[in-house]
């Protein structure tokens, strides 16, 4: 965490946590003050850690440990204490107690081939919000588990999902969706409503797709 300077000459650092492992793919504040962290590696791990970098809490993920980078992804606390995890090569999204219990799970589609979960958000209502990367689909999971609401781009008069990363659902009920892979000139971000219809788009001519999103 960096504190930017008031002359505008960069900043000063007042937090900073090493990881232990291959990643540290996800960061998140908490109420509290603590940071929660998501180390990828042989023993794939979320751990919060204090002000001062000391670890206070852990709990382990059941994930492959093959690959690495494919283990998990955009994790968050829930106001529940628990922590909702995407875990992509595993294709499932899991719920975990602090002690590692997993609480509630659901399965990415089979078909696209690599519908790999990127970003989940938990919503008010108790459904759950998914990205499905290389499969160009956002799925939505009710408490059971059960897909009511899919997006891909047979829904659009042309492919405006490609890679899409993440995602952010709005107070009224639209969903913003960015691509990653969508190279230059591409579409990068998305708003659609519950019925599929296209708000708005944003495209740059240069550049790299948009990996996360939040308004």
């Amino acid at each position: 965490e960096v504190v930017p300077d008031p002359s505008g000459k960069g900043g000063r650092t007042v937090f900073e946590f090493a990881g232990t492992q291959s990643e540290v793919n996800t960061a998140q504040r908490l109420p509290n003050g603590n940071t929660m962290l998501v180390e990828a590696g042989d023993k794939p791990r979320i751990i919060e850690v204090d002000a001062k970098g000391a670890i206070v809490r852990e709990t382990p993920i059941k994930s492959q440990t093959s690959n690495h980078h494919m283990e998990s992804r955009m994790t968050r606390a829930l106001p529940n204490g628990n922590y909702l995890v995407p875990q992509l090569l595993d294709k499932v999204v899991r719920e975990y107690t602090p002690k590692g219990d997993i609480v509630w799970e659901a399965k990415t589609p089979e078909e696209p081939k690599d519908s790999w979960p990127f970003t989940a958000i938990r919503l008010a209502d108790g459904n759950t919000l998914v990205t499905c990367t290389h499969g160009n689909m956002v799925v939505e999971f009710d408490a059971k588990g059960v897909i009511v609401w899919t997006l891909t781009n047979a829904d659009f008069d042309r492919p405006l999902l490609n890679d899409p990363c993440g995602a952010h659902r709005l107070p009224n009920g639209n969903t913003v969706i960015c691509s990653y892979a969508i190279g230059d000139g591409g579409t990068k971000l998305v708003e659609v409503t519950r019925e599929k219809k296209v708000v708005w788009t944003f495209a740059e001519k240069d550049g790299p797709g948009i990996h996360e999103v939040e308004i």
